[in-house]
């Protein structure tokens, strides 16, 4: 049974700098273009916290005012969304040791990549996800089986 569930956003390039230069601009729009979690939503009234949105007092919790911390501070910088985990971005090699390094330090058994990041445009979208098939996915064969 499935003890833990990670879900990123996940781009993947041939090489860890075009993958940074291409996945940039998108990282930045994530907040305010995905649909999920901290995207549209916010411009709704359902979501987390004491505000027009309407969610009680949720947001005077510490966990839920630091996830929002965490949503904006991800909207201004792409270096903490990357350093933080947030948006594993890189060359095949380097998605495959942050995959690696996440399922040491976190305990996660069941992945979730989240491929399209802000407005990335599909054909981008599309690129990323083959080469996270092809050159990702297989290095974690043994481990799903032997799970």
């Amino acid at each position: 049974h499935p003890r833990q569930f990670l879900q990123r956003a996940v781009y993947v390039a041939e090489t860890d700098a075009k993958a940074r230069e291409e996945a940039e601009k998108y990282i930045l729009t994530m907040r305010d273009a995905n649909t999920t979690g901290r995207g549209r939503i916010t411009q709704t009234r359902i979501g987390w916290g004491s505000n027009a949105r309407g969610m009680g007092t949720d947001g005077d919790r510490p966990h839920d005012a630091e996830r929002a911390r965490v949503f904006l501070e991800m909207s201004k910088s792409v270096d903490f969304a990357i350093d933080s985990g947030l948006a594993i971005i890189g060359s095949p090699e380097t998605v495959i040791r942050k995959l690696e390094e996440g399922r040491k330090n976190i305990g996660y058994d069941v992945f979730c990549g989240n491929f399209e990041i802000g407005t990335m445009p599909r054909n981008m979208v599309e690129r990323s996800l083959e080469l996270f098939g092809k050159e990702v996915i297989p290095a974690f064969s043994k481990v799903a089986v032997a799970a």
